[in-house]
C-alpha cells in the first residue's frame, strides 16, 4: 500500500520528528516474487540455471526453483517475469 502524500507530509511536521509510517509487511507471492527475481538475475549473470549440487546462493536458488517449478499456482503467477524460461525447465 503507498501512503497518500498529503498523509505522509504530516511526517515532516517537528512533533512527529521521530514518527513514521508502518512499512507494508511482505506477503508470500511477494516472497516468491523476490526469490524469482533474483534467480533471474543470477541466470542473466552466468547463463545457465543454478546447480542443487552448489554452494551458497546457487543452490539455494535451484531449490526455489525446483519448488517454483514444482507448484502450478506459482508457474502461472510468476509466467510474466520469466525472462529466460526457467519455468518450463526440468522439474
Amino acid at each position: 500500500m503507498d501512503w497518500p502524500k498529503d498523509l505522509l507530509d504530516i511526517f515532516d511536521e517537528p512533533e512527529f520528528a521521530n514518527t513514521h509510517p508502518i512499512s507494508p509487511k511482505m506477503t508470500a507471492d511477494d516472497r516468491i516474487k523476490e526469490a524469482f527475481l533474483a534467480i533471474n538475475e543470477w541466470y542473466s549473470v552466468h547463463r545457465r540455471e543454478p546447480s542443487i549440487d552448489a554452494d551458497r546462493p546457487e543452490r539455494t536458488y535451484a531449490m526455489q526453483l525446483k519448488g517454483i517449478r514444482e507448484t502450478d499456482w506459482k508457474r502461472e503467477y510468476l509466467r510474466t517475469l520469466d525472462e529466460f524460461n526457467l519455468l518450463d525447465g526440468e522439474v
